[in-house]
């Protein structure tokens, strides 16, 4: 049907309890409006991502008229439209088109080890009279996590800068995500400074 048309039919809905054998009837009364549903499509399924770096998810819509495209998350993450890099969770979507609506996070927006569920809703701009036109689709994000902890040692503990030889171990490190690389090196300010072997 046409937008703003409606058809309407009987449904006949039959309940029975197993147990017991009661059954019970009842017949509805169904209106279906008609109406172009907005047409949606997105990475769907599950992601792995790095929370450390930037998250981007996108989706493609085609609306044959005026509509709003909104982002949700569950569980929900406060500060969401702050936490993206447009700033904004919601498009309007002016007039009948193709529109591409992306999510980019901003490095360590989410958090690590966790699991996200992000739901793209397209809502027709209708007349008040008419039922709600809408379409959405979803992908689950999990993101990843740090190693767990294992040993860090250093040998010796004490020396003379450039005289004394150093060694650094790293063991019982373990991750989902294997092979795991090892860089050792030193903060400084916040920034990582990676050490090198001097030359010889």
């Amino acid at each position: 049907p046409k937008q703003n048309d409606k058809s309407q039919s009987i449904i006949t809905l039959t309940v029975e309890h197993t147990a017991t054998g009661r059954v019970d009837t009842k017949e509805i009364l169904v209106t279906t409006v008609g109406g172009d549903v907005p047409r949606l499509a997105g990475y769907g399924g599950s992601q792995k991502m790095d929370a450390g770096k930037s998250i981007s998810i996108g989706a493609n819509i085609a609306v044959d008229q005026a509509a709003i495209a909104r982002w949700e998350v569950s569980p929900a993450i406060n500060n969401f439209n702050s936490l993206v890099k447009s700033g904004t969770t919601e498009l309007r979507l002016a007039s009948k088109g193709n529109y591409t609506f992306n999510l980019d996070f901003k490095p360590n927006s989410l958090l690590a080890g966790s699991d996200y569920t992000f739901i793209l809703n397209v809502i027709l701009e209708t007349d008040i009279s008419v039922s709600t036109i809408s379409s959405d689709t979803s992908v689950s994000v999990s993101t990843n996590s740090a190693p767990v902890p294992g040993v860090f040692t250093v040998t010796p503990l004490e020396g003379i800068e450039l005289e004394t030889a150093f060694t650094f171990q790293a063991t019982n490190w373990e991750d989902t995500d294997i092979p795991l690389q090892y860089e050792f090196g030193l903060l400084d300010k916040g920034e990582f400074l990676p050490l090198t072997e001097p030359p010889r």
